[in-house]
């Protein structure tokens, strides 16, 4: 069955990467911050824990790893639509994959819009 041996596993593995480099991300982002504030000496170790715990609270942690799950979703439907579309010839190929990448980047901008007006909300 193609669904189980073909998308399932793209689908859940562009998942997972899109979440994991999210996490990667936000940690590389917190430690270059913490680093440029020792190298130019404006902050100290405790106040910048202090205030990073203080501002950072489980909700908007949940929020930012739904986001990237979504996205990843969004993502890995669309690739796997379009790269099922592909026929025989050899230019149907690159224009499945144009054509599921710029509907991966309006899927997940439409996302983003959703879901950040449902967190105003």
């Amino acid at each position: 069955n193609i669904d189980y041996f073909v998308i399932l596993p793209r689908f859940l593995g562009i998942t997972i990467a899109t979440s994991m480099l999210v996490v990667i991300f936000v940690g590389f982002a917190l430690v270059g911050g913490y680093a440029l504030a020792q190298l130019v000496g404006l902050i100290s170790v405790t106040l910048l824990f202090r205030e990073l715990i203080a501002a950072v609270s489980f909700t908007s942690i949940a929020f930012g790893l739904t986001k990237a799950v979504i996205f990843g979703a969004s993502i890995a439907l669309s690739a796997c639509w379009h790269g099922l579309t592909v026929e025989g010839s050899l230019t149907s190929l690159p224009r499945a994959n144009s054509a599921g990448v710029v509907q991966s980047m309006l899927l997940c901008f439409i996302v983003n819009a959703l879901v950040s007006v449902y967190a105003i909300l």
